[in-house]
């Protein structure tokens, strides 16, 4: 008796862990991957120490991003969705990241420990790039092949800054880009001063619309994922198609925020907000950008 109440333990203990979760009501799980730097994190200066979202891994500061806490708990919470994390950072400064950011279910479990996969630089498929390109960057050499996280690839959405990263023409497809990664700066006026000290820093946020929705980006995505994911419970289909297509129409690949990707965007916050009553700090409307956070 006590080798059946045994098995029946071990394997009911089994069905809590991230790699038993209960499948979606077509029968697959989706597999949602996030990069980390410019995506999760942003590298800031020293003048960030000890504020409120920064970590610390050796001797740099990260900025953890707006929403980035609420949409992966709220992702792995869903028995629809499996979380990993591909970076191309080595995996001692990745495993430091994601140790040190935790859930807002109250479990305080960290991403490291919810995570279906880490893959590292390690992991990191590296090509030639071609001969076209005359200043190569990193995405052209360093590729994330999906494979690696499941080989069925049509359930896989990898939330990347740069589309670059994708191994071919047909994994492309399954990168949810944002949109190229700028500065992170905590306040409009920060952003005046930036500006003034260093216009033409591509990096540095071009408006106060464009560094609005670089600290909401996680928010659009989170309900360009969920709206695809419905459509795709309706209509049979490829996921990457309806995602491809709501990134197109949001304008987030542009750093702009369209009309679609407003409705995107507060399908998003209208969710994720119930984790988090504070989670939004900066608006987007237009009218008001910098929020008093400790109102909310």
């Amino acid at each position: 008796m006590r080798v059946y109440l045994f098995i029946l333990l071990t394997f009911l203990l089994s069905c809590q862990s991230n790699s038993f979760r209960t499948p979606s009501s077509r029968g697959q799980i989706i597999d949602i991957v996030f990069d980390l730097d410019w995506t999760l994190i942003s590298k800031v200066e020293e003048e960030y120490r000890g504020k409120k979202g920064v970590i610390v891994v050796g001797d740099e500061l990260y900025r953890v991003h707006d929403w980035a806490r609420e949409i992966v708990t709220a992702l792995h919470n869903d028995p629809k969705y499996r979380v990993s994390f591909f970076s191309g950072g080595p995996e001692l400064r990745n495993n430091g990241v994601l140790t040190q950011i935790k859930l807002l279910d109250g479990s305080e479990r960290s991403f490291s420990e919810i995570a279906y996969k880490k893959l590292h630089r390690s992991d990191i498929t590296e090509v030639e790039p071609s001969p076209e390109i005359e200043n190569p960057r990193p995405g052209d050499r360093w590729k994330k092949d999906l494979r690696k996280i499941n080989s069925d690839t049509k359930r896989v959405i990898l939330i990347d800054d740069d589309y670059r990263h994708a191994l071919d023409s047909n994994q492309r497809q399954n990168i949810l880009w944002t949109g190229k990664g700028l500065f992170h700066y905590e306040n409009s006026g920060d952003l005046r001063q930036a500006r003034l000290e260093k216009p033409s820093n591509q990096f540095v946020p071009s408006s106060i619309e464009e560094w609005s929705l670089q600290r909401n980006k996680l928010a659009l995505v989170y309900g360009i994922i969920e709206e695809s994911n419905s459509e795709l419970d309706k209509n049979p289909g490829e996921l990457s198609r309806f995602i491809q297509q709501r990134v197109e129409d949001s304008g987030i690949e542009k750093n702009l925020l369209e009309s679609r990707g407003r409705e995107l965007f507060y399908s998003g916050t209208g969710k994720l907000k119930k984790l988090n009553r504070g989670a939004q700090r900066v608006a987007v409307d237009g009218r008001c950008f910098d929020l008093l956070s400790p109102f909310l």
